[in-house]
């Protein structure tokens, strides 16, 4: 979050119109990764929606300063169309008032700081779904459930129903809503959703360029990644000391020198390994190291497993409170797609 993201959208160009060296944006091209780098250097998204890394020729967009990245190890492009921002740095300060107070406390005060880096950047990915929120008489609901897209219906009393609408799925939603004569400004409240997605995909590719960066060292020096994710790898061997530190930008040893004595990968955030004796899980959805030998095995059985979260919060609108439930969840490891040389095969 500390390098430079688009800020403000300048125009469409071709090649002819501006130079390479001049580009930053996001940029629609052909690509070719060699075949014989060990991964591959763009990440794309295949026809059955998995998001893959693969060698060969493929097209698609990406943010200009991750092809530039790839371009250092091979990488070829033919550009189409290039989406040209203005840059500029809008988080530094932020991150370093944070970070600072999250290295120097404890407890809560660190926590809070820390979400508060976490968080940062996803907002500006949201959806643009907009709720709004209206109070009308329950003659009215049919006319409603005719013209919008109606996310859930409320009964408040025998005179008010509430409505949550999704005017982004509705035609001419704030048009329609003046001409409605039983409603006026003060029935109707909109949460407007800020986002900015050339912030968020910029943010997201620099992380990958940074790992990029990283692996492709480590592959020059002999070191296998059998996992990767925005911020973590798992190496056959151990990485070198100047990859490793506590400040912004370097590895922390989480296992403290340890290691890995067997390692189950069935995906992105979801995998597991025994290290001095015991298992350590990572299975999004689920509590991390809730999962137990048997769990993974009946897993990499393709079976599925059932199991009980703590904590959930559920809106209740019929009393507009927040209710705390125990929840069941179903987890499986979908066999049906297997990665091999970096492509899935059914």
């Amino acid at each position: 979050m500390t390098r430079n993201v688009p800020i403000n959208f300048v125009g469409e160009f071709s090649t002819n119109d501006i130079s390479w060296d001049n580009v930053f944006g996001f940029v629609e091209c052909i690509v070719s990764i060699p075949k014989d780098l060990p991964q591959g250097l763009l990440p794309y998204r295949d026809d059955s929606g998995f998001t893959i890394h693969p060698t060969g020729k493929f097209k698609g967009i990406w943010f200009s300063e991750e092809i530039r990245a790839a371009m250092k190890y091979g990488c070829k492009i033919e550009i189409i169309k290039i989406f040209q921002f203005e840059r500029g740095d809008l988080f530094s300060d932020y991150v370093k008032h944070f970070y600072n107070i999250k290295v120097t406390s404890t407890g809560v005060v660190k926590q809070l700081a820390k979400l508060q880096l976490n968080t940062l950047y996803g907002y500006f990915g949201r959806k643009l779904d907009i709720i709004t929120t209206i109070n009308i008489k329950p003659e009215q609901v049919s006319e409603y459930l005719s013209n919008y897209l109606v996310k859930k219906i409320v009964r408040i009393s025998d005179e008010i129903v509430l409505l949550l609408i999704d005017n982004n799925k509705s035609k001419d939603f704030f048009n329609n809503l003046k001409k409605h004569t039983s409603l006026n400004a003060k029935n109707v409240y909109n949460l407007p959703i800020k986002t900015n997605v050339a912030i968020a995909s910029a943010i997201t590719a620099w992380s990958r360029v940074i790992m990029l960066e990283y692996k492709m060292e480590l592959h020059k020096l002999g070191i296998k990644v059998y996992y990767t994710d925005t911020d973590s790898v798992i190496t056959d061997k151990p990485i070198p000391k100047f990859m490793i530190g506590e400040g912004l930008g370097l590895f922390k040893d989480e296992l403290k020198g340890s290691k890995i004595s067997k390692l189950f990968v069935f995906g992105i955030k979801k995998y597991a390994y025994e290290v001095n004796g015991k298992l350590k899980t990572v299975f999004s959805g689920v509590e991390k190291n809730s999962l137990n030998l048997e769990d993974i095995q009946n897993l990499c059985e393709n079976k599925s497993l059932v199991k009980e979260t703590k904590i959930r919060f559920f809106k209740d609108f019929s009393n507009m409170k927040i209710v705390i439930k125990k929840m069941k969840i179903t987890i499986m490891w979908n066999s049906n797609k297997i990665l091999k040389d970096n492509k899935y095969n059914n």
